[in-house]
C-alpha cells in the first residue's frame, strides 16, 4: 500500500519525507542568505522579512508526514 503525504497537527512528531525536508532546507537556507544579504545591503526591513518567512516554511514542512495516521 502507498503512503500518502498528510499535513496535521501530529505529523510535527512524525519524520517529514525526503523530497519535503530537503526542498524546505534548500529555500530556509537562500532564504536566510537572501535575506541576510538585503538586510546589511538595502533594506532591513525586507530583509528581516525573508528570513523570518524562511524560518516559518522550515517550521511548517516539518507537519508533513508519510506515515499513515495512528
Amino acid at each position: 500500500m502507498e503512503n500518502k503525504i498528510t499535513f496535521s497537527w501530529n505529523g510535527y512528531w512524525q519524520p517529514t519525507p525526503a523530497l519535503i525536508r530537503k526542498v524546505a532546507d534548500s529555500l530556509m537556507i537562500g532564504l536566510q542568505f537572501a535575506g541576510g544579504y538585503i538586510a546589511i545591503g538595502t533594506s532591513s526591513h525586507l530583509g528581516i522579512a525573508l528570513m523570518i518567512s524562511g524560518t516559518c516554511l522550515k517550521v511548517i514542512s516539518n507537519f508533513f508526514t508519510d506515515n499513515p495516521p495512528q
